[in-house]
This record gives structure tokens, sequence and C-alpha cells, in this order.
């Protein structure tokens, strides 16, 4: 088929094609025929031959370079930008061929097609690029070509760079690209073994489903590069010849190791500021929503995609406190690079809630203003229980100060901190005490309690409660008593941060307790002096049983069995033997008689009876034990009390001495001084530790009859003992 015939079927079989450009010219560049493809495109319909030339559609630099390449009438191949009815420019790939038409005259016949889009894909890519150089520097992007028919790569340094490519070959000149490319025998088997596993199956498929639809891909797989995992994200476009055969493929590679890394990081931070409670919300300037969390979309029950890029202000409509302007608020936000306080903000059902925002300005890293974020935290719960703790101190402090008690709270320090009317009322005008309005705990006590009360404070600071009763002289000179009690108050950290303090006046109380225990020594008293005198009486009693009655009968039998001693008889052993007996009842009485009622004391008087007390003990001891009496008095009789009192501890004091103390000499002195009646007893013996009896819950029974009868008779007890020398008792006898 000639070049004539085939150039006028193929604009005959395109004309209406609105996609393939096809267009005559004369080699001078005048448009001889076009088709509609052509008038679509260009927006030009020629009313005949020559009215327009081809390069009155492209630019002056595009134009140039096609004349000089129609000049040589071989075949070529163009990409450029023509000038579009629409505005702006289109991106055609076309061809020129030369053939010869009917008349034989030379011309070009022109195949093309628009490949705007492709060409804003590349755009779109760049664009991208630049999106991702925006969040962090991740390298070139490398252009490549591979040839399918030649099965040879050509790519660019930059390619090289990001596949580990050797750089050491042929540099071809791409033409249409106008830039040199490296060419080398590579093929995409061996990209795909450069490859991760993983991503080597994924590569052909994705491949193959480009082949078979013939549409540009995007893909992203792993490389191993010299020992290191790499990212690569690519993007490629089948290149077809006229006949729509594919001839190529070439696209870009950008390694992007950095930015996934990075976008990974990101996806880790945002996962983890979904984890915070908190509402997180982020603006720009102008306060459209750029972020918001999940803790956002729980505190306001808005989703993130229904408020992102819609104005905050709208949205939330916060309003701040203590009717403080918006502006004024922003005014601090730009002033000062951040905003804390409290706000009333709205919830998508339109309930107020009150949070508590931290909000701050966002800079680029120009430190220019981009917008704002605030971390906003719902306080709702808290601020409805600080009212009720309001509520409740209020109702606590109404019953505090109306307390009869002194209720006050210090610091660390010992500073009264809050007190009460009770506190002011007791301490001022009862005490005295001039309070200010700082006074330390020491200073509301008398000088004299103040190393006391500090003491307590301090006890109270190492977190321990006391209870404490403080006596002192009122301005009046009264004694008053206070029940202090100090309480530690622990703070969140476990550490005491105050003492509250509670004064109570126990002074009547005090009063009523002494009265009471007067009352009852008083009574004990009259109940023991019942008792000793029922004792004496119920002894005397015995006394005249045992002397008029029993006694006068064994007398009389006595005297009768001492009448048959003289008679001759075989009884008269057995009678002796009666005899003895009887008398030694008589005399056994006789003593129990003497014990139980002191016949010296009716008939001797204390001084005769002392004397005579002592001649017993002197007739019933052995001979090595010695008595020495000293009795020096003026009177006569001193009551039976006092002469009882003094002969029952007396004989008590004896019966010690001789049974425990181991002495040889017992002495005893009774002195009547002015007023006062002064006894003596004293042995050298083996003496005692006192205050070890004393402390045995059950002493000895004649120590403790001795005390108890001078507790009786209101008798000052002294005595002087210790192991290994002897023992004194004095005691004192007011008349």
């Amino acid at each position: 088929m000639s070049q004539h015939l085939s150039g006028a079927l193929l604009l005959t079989a395109l004309r209406d094609d609105p996609h393939t450009l096809v267009f005559v010219m004369d080699p001078a560049g005048n448009l001889l025929e076009t088709n509609q493809a052509f008038a679509r495109i260009t927006g030009y319909h020629p009313a005949g031959p020559g009215e327009k030339r081809l390069w009155d559609f492209l630019a002056a630099e595009d134009a140039e370079k096609t004349k000089n390449a129609l000049a040589r009438a071989a075949p070529h191949l163009f990409s450029q930008q023509w000038q579009s009815p629409r505005g702006g420019n289109v991106h055609v790939d076309w061809s020129a061929s030369p053939f010869v038409d009917e008349s034989g005259g030379p011309r070009l016949l022109g195949i093309g097609k628009e490949v705007t889009a492709y060409q804003e894909k590349i755009a779109h890519l760049s664009g991208k690029e630049a999106w991702l150089d925006r969040i962090q520097t991740i390298g070139n992007i490398g252009y490549w070509e591979h040839h399918l028919e030649e099965n040879i790569m050509r790519y660019s340094k930059q390619t090289a760079r990001i596949y580990g490519l050797s750089p050491d070959h042929d540099v071809v000149a791409h033409q249409e690209l106008g830039i040199n490319l490296l060419e080398s025998p590579y093929t995409m088997e061996v990209l795909m073994q450069m490859m991760a596993p993983p991503d080597r199956e994924k590569f052909r498929i994705a491949l193959r489903a480009v082949l078979e639809a013939r549409l540009p891909y995007e893909l992203m797989y792993s490389l191993r590069i010299e020992g290191k995992l790499r990212r690569i994200l690519a993007s490629g476009e089948f290149v077809r010849d006229q006949a729509g055969k594919v001839t190529r493929v070439m696209g870009v590679s950008k390694d992007i190791t950095e930015q996934y890394e990075y976008e990974k990081q990101l996806q880790y931070k945002e996962k983890l500021l979904d984890s915070v409670s908190e509402a997180i919300v982020a603006t720009d300037v102008d306060f459209n929503i750029t972020g918001w969390n999940k803790g956002a979309e729980r505190v306001y029950g808005w989703k993130a995609e229904e408020v992102m890029g819609k104005d905050a202000r709208t949205i939330l409509q916060t309003a701040f406190p203590n009717g403080v302007p918006a502006d004024a608020a922003l005014a601090e936000l730009l002033e000062k690079g951040f905003f804390r306080n409290r706000v009333l903000q709205r919830r998508k059902d339109g309930t107020t809630l009150r949070t508590f925002s931290n909000s701050s300005q966002l800079l680029d890293e120009k430190h220019e203003l981009i917008g704002f974020v605030g971390l906003n935290q719902d306080i709702s719960h808290l601020v409805q229980l600080e009212e009720n703790i309001l509520n409740y101190q209020a109702q606590l402090q109404i019953i505090i100060d109306n307390s009869p008690d002194s209720i006050f709270l210090t610091d660390t320090e010992g500073n009264v901190l809050v007190r009460n009317n009770t506190f002011e009322k007791v301490f001022q005008t009862r005490f005295g005490i001039l309070l200010s309005k700082q006074i330390k705990i020491p200073e509301i006590f008398p000088h004299y309690l103040r190393a006391s009360a500090q003491n307590h404070l301090n006890r109270a600071l190492e977190g321990h409660t006391l209870v404490v009763e403080q006596s002192y002289l009122d301005k009046n000179g009264e004694t008053q008593t206070m029940e202090l009690t100090a309480c530690p108050i622990l703070g969140l950290d476990g550490a005491v941060n105050s003492v509250v303090f509670y004064g109570k006046s126990i002074t009547l109380r005090k009063k009523m307790e002494a009265q009471t225990l007067l009352d009852t020594v008083e009574a004990q008293k009259n109940r023991s002096a019942l008792l000793v005198e029922g004792q004496e009486q119920e002894r005397a009693r015995l006394v005249k049983e045992l002397h008029d009655g029993i006694g006068q009968m064994l007398n009389v039998l006595k005297l009768k069995i001492d009448s048959w001693l003289g008679k001759p008889g075989a009884q008269a052993q057995e009678l002796a033997g009666i005899s003895e007996f009887t008398g030694l009842i008589i005399a056994d009485i006789k003593n129990l008689v003497h014990d139980s009622m002191p016949y010296q004391l009716e008939h001797l008087g204390l001084a005769g009876a002392i004397r005579n007390l002592v001649s017993q003990y002197e007739l019933q001891q052995k001979l090595d034990l010695r008595f020495n009496v000293w009795v020096n008095v003026k009177d006569q009789r001193f009551g039976k009390g006092i002469e009882m009192f003094i002969y029952r501890v007396l004989q008590e004091c004896l019966h010690n001495a001789v049974k425990h103390s181991g002495g040889d000499l017992i002495t005893v002195q009774l002195t009547q001084l002015e007023g006062e009646l002064l006894l003596m007893a004293e042995d050298n013996g083996a003496g005692f530790d006192l205050a070890g009896v004393l402390r045995q819950k059950q002493s000895p029974g004649g120590l403790r009859n001795i005390m108890e009868r001078c507790n009786l008779a209101g008798a000052d007890l002294e005595i002087d003992t210790q192991p290994g020398h002897g023992c004194t008792i004095n005691i004192k006898v007011p008349l």
C-alpha cells in the first residue's frame, strides 16, 4: 500500500474518533485537514487549507523544536503542551510521519493522543511527594522505563540509588523527557528477586492485572538492599505504539522507608491519643476542627467524621468562667501561648458539661501559628462533688460553730488556721488570752504549759492521737481543767499535713469526780470504823462469855480434880493428866481474853497497858531477845479509840518483829507532844525491801493491817527499812 493510500485511509478511518488526534499538514506546518478529536482539543475548525499552522497552538519553545524536527522529513515523536480553548494547556503525545497526497505533494500525517490525565497523574504523584516531604524528607524520586521488546531497563541515577543498581552503564538520552538515563540489561524478574519474598507474588498479581486492564498502577513493596529492608512506592504507566501495542512500561519509584516508619509511628501515636480518656481537639487558626480523638467522641458524643472541618466554636459553644468574653480568652491564649481554666461546653445531645480546658498554640517549624490544640477533661462529676463538699462544709461549720467544745485546726508549724466560736469564747474570755489572726497553738495556753502544748503538737505530727488533761488557773484564779484531744490529719500522700484539736472543759466533771471520791473514801472509813467497832464489841462479848461462863466452870472443874488427886486410887494418874490439860485450857482462855479485850487498857491506861504488853512478850520469848520500853506521856487517858488504835498497832509491830525480823533487840517508845502522840517500834533484824513489798498485789497481812488502821485513824505512817538494816516504824497520831 502506498504512503498516499495509507495516509488517506487512516485519516478517513479516524476522522470521527473522539480520542485519537489526526491531522495533515504540509512541510511548512500549514494544517490542511483535521479530525473531530483535533477540533475538540484545540477548538480549531479549519475553514480552508492553510488557515492555521500547527505551531500556532504550541508554546514558542515547542514550536521551534517542532519546526526543526519536521524539516528533516523523517518520522518523529513529540510530547508537548498544546493550548486549549477552555483555557490552560492540554498534554499531547503525537508522532509525525511523511507521506505523499493524491497530487504528489509532500505531506505530514500527525497522529496523537491527549495524555493530560496521565500527566496529571504524574503531577499528583509529585504533589503526593511534596506532601510526604512536609512530614519527613525521604529522598528523591527515580524515573525508570522497561522496554519490553528489547527487554532492557533504562533508569535515572536516582533510581539506581533507590534500588542499589550499578550506575556504571551506558547513558541514553531520553528525547521526550530531555534527560539522560542509564541503560542496563536488568529485567522485571531481576527486580522481583530483590523484593522481599512476601511481596513477589503480590507484585506479579498486580502486574498481571495491569497488563490485562491496560491501566496505570501504584504498588508498594519491600526490597532488601545492602542487607537492609527498604520500602518502595512505585507508580507505572503502559506506553503503546500507534497500533495500540504495549511497548514499554515507564514509571517513578520512591524510597519511602523513612516515611513508612514515620507513618507507623503516627499510627501508633494516633492509637495512643485515642486511648486517652480526655478529649483532644485540634483546629486551624480559624478554629475549624482538624483533629478529634476517641476521647472527644466519648466526651462530646460527636463522631470525628461529623465534626471534621467544622467550626469548633459552633460545635462546642464554649462559655468561659465568670462571664469572661471569648475574645479575652483568645487574647490570653495568643499572648501566653496557653489557656488553662474551667469552661462550659455542649454535648451533641444538647446537655451542658463542665470541662477543664488545657489549650495551647500549634506552631510549625518556622514557629508560625498554624492552629490550636486543647486537652479537655470532663470534670462535671468533680464539680458536683465540690459543690457537695462545700455544702457539707457549710453544714459542718454550723455544727462546729455551735459546738460547746473548742475546735481548732493547725498546720504543721502550729499556726491556728480555723477556730470556732467556742474557741474564741473560752481562750479569750475565760482565760484572758488576747487572740490575733495569726497565733500558734502554744500561745493560747499559759506560759507554764506551752512546752507541754508544743510536745502534744509534735506527737500529733508524728501520727499519734493524744488525749490529755490540762489543769491551770483562769484569769479569776480558779482552777480549770480541759481535756485536749490532738488528732493528725493525713494528706493524699499519707503524710500529716494538719492537726485538729478538740478542747473540752471537764472542770465540773473533775469536781464531781473528786467529790464522789471523797464521799467514797469517807463512806469506806465509816464502814471500816463500824466494822472495827463491831469487832471490838463482839470481842468484848466473847471475853465476857469466856470469863464469866466457861472460864468459871473450868476453874470449878480444876478445883474438883485437884481435890481428887490427894485420894489414893487407880485413877490418880489419869486425873493428874486431866488437871494439867484443864490448866492449859484455862491459860489459853486467859490469853485470848487478854488479846481480845485489853483489860490493861481499861484499868492501867495506855502507858501501863504498853508496859504490860511488852512484859507479856518478854515472858513468852526466848532469853536472847531483849526489849527496851520508854513511855513519856503527860495524860493518863487519851480516849478509847486512840488507845485501842495504838495498842492494836503496837501488837502488830511486836508480832511482826518477833516473827520476821530475826533480831535480838526490840525497842518501843511512846512520846506525847503538843497535840499528838508519837509511837515508835524498832528492831535490829534483817529488814526488807519496802518498795518491792508494796509493788506486790497482796502485801503481807501484818503490814497491810498497820497501813489500814493508820489510814482509818488519820495517823501518819513512816516506815524506814532496807535489807540488812532492821526496820523502824514511826506513827504520828493527832489528838
